[in-house]
């Protein structure tokens, strides 16, 4: 028996009341989405995703956290960043470039920041990350870059290594020349 023929054998009373309560739930749901609709607010909704919560802390080390493997959905669209913290600490962060506000190497830094909740600056002394600020040396491939404003290169790695780790930056650099 079909759902309109068991309505139909129902008595009048009780038939009124389902499609008076069929209307009803009907009109809340129209009504409910409505009003969602127009609460929808743009601004809201970039607060929600761009900035940190305001029970969340920073965090002190920049190479606490890794976003790892390779955006298979990015195509050639992402760029790696490798943070040398200490002589035993690093961290390496693929990141797809269309969820990068901006072109340069210095909003791949600040991306990265965003999602790690680490303090980031540039100032003319160079890169500065965690708490306590250290300055930090950035290079891809073997050519230091000193203005991270540049573009950012698709597929490129940008290796940024503690100011205060010279032989690891000297490690690195020779690696280039063999």
């Amino acid at each position: 028996m079909s759902f309109r023929a068991q309505v139909a054998c129902l008595p009048a009373g009780r038939r009124d009341l389902f499609f008076l309560i069929f209307i009803l739930l009907y009109a809340g749901i129209f009504l409910f989405s409505r009003l969602n609709q127009q609460r929808f607010d743009a601004d809201l909704l970039e607060t929600m995703i761009t900035q940190q919560g305001k029970y969340q802390g920073v965090s002190a080390d920049p190479c606490l956290h890794t976003i790892a493997g390779d955006p298979n959905s990015a195509g050639n669209q992402y760029a790696k960043l490798r943070l040398v913290c200490s002589a035993t600490r690093d961290t390496v962060a693929s990141l797809d470039l269309r969820a990068v506000k901006g072109a340069a190497w210095v909003d791949l830094i600040a991306e990265l920041a965003h999602l790690n909740n680490f303090y980031q600056s540039t100032d003319k002394s160079g890169l500065i990350l965690g708490s306590p600020p250290q300055i930090y040396r950035c290079f891809v491939e073997e050519t230091e870059i000193t203005d991270l404003h540049l573009p950012i290169v698709p597929r490129a790695i940008l290796n940024c290594f503690n100011a205060d780790l010279t032989s690891e930056i000297n490690a690195y650099l020779s690696s280039w020349s063999n």
